[in-house]
């Protein structure tokens, strides 16, 4: 397994585009095509056959559910969108160890989202939105 990963330019520009394209707005439908977008592009972007699927029978509960299965090479999306725990399980896919793709996701959101990180916290080694700073 690797230990780092690098965003390419074509990776670059699938997560500016998901960006501009608001991931946070819209019906759960609607974000979920978003996060559906950027993983075709990001697949593209690194030449992955990655399969990606939701799981939506809890939609408001924690995308801690979440999870990569190499041996199907699929990754299910659990609860709610989250971005961290997306770009985290697209770098384990790409073969990255946990560390390393923990890592990236944060520096990833970190430079891609500066509002929304600042807005976050570490909690047990996880990137979580800060309850204070939204209510």
């Amino acid at each position: 397994m690797r230990t780092e990963f690098t965003l390419n330019p074509a990776g670059r520009t699938a997560i500016k585009r998901f960006r501009d394209n608001k991931p946070w707005q819209g019906t759960l439908l609607e974000r979920g095509d978003k996060f559906a977008e950027l993983h075709r592009q990001l697949c593209a972007a690194y030449d992955l056959e990655t399969i990606l699927l939701r799981d939506d029978r809890k939609p408001e509960a924690s995308s801690a559910g979440s999870t990569f299965n190499p041996v199907k090479n699929q990754i299910v999306l659990r609860g709610r969108l989250s971005v961290v725990t997306y770009l985290f399980l697209f770098a384990s896919a790409c073969g990255v160890d946990r560390d390393g793709a923990l890592a990236w996701a944060h520096e990833t959101f970190r430079h891609f989202f500066p509002r929304s990180f600042g807005g976050c916290r570490m909690s047990e080694g996880l990137l979580v939105r800060d309850q204070a700073i939204r209510n």
